[in-house]
């Protein structure tokens, strides 16, 4: 699918996949209250009860799932490729859609 197609495909959906919060965002003095300050939003904007998140270098990576990986997995057709589509959101966020190949079953 080309690009432009599939930005326009997640522009149009309401929930992202998956995001990628910016470090700044996290607040507190303890661990509960700084992963309180990341997993509260990112649950809200991905309509989930429980997400998962971990630092990927100069972001957090949040996802419903704690088996889902930025890359396709090496024994997969599309290894080292992107699961994903980000689109930049004004807040410093990015949203991330499952590119197509990432949603049908492996």
């Amino acid at each position: 699918m080309n690009e432009t197609l599939l930005a326009t495909a997640a522009s149009e959906r309401s929930r992202p996949d998956a995001l990628q919060l910016p470090y700044a965002w996290v607040k507190g003095a303890s661990s509960r209250s700084r992963l309180d300050s990341i997993l509260d939003p990112a649950e809200e904007i991905l309509g989930v009860k429980n997400a998962c998140a971990r630092h990927q270098g100069g972001f957090i990576f949040v996802a419903p799932d704690i088996e889902a990986t930025l890359f396709f997995p090496k024994s997969h057709p599309l290894a080292d490729q992107p699961r994903y589509m980000w689109v930049a959101h004004p807040d410093g966020s990015r949203r991330g859609f499952l590119v197509p190949e990432a949603q049908q079953p492996q």
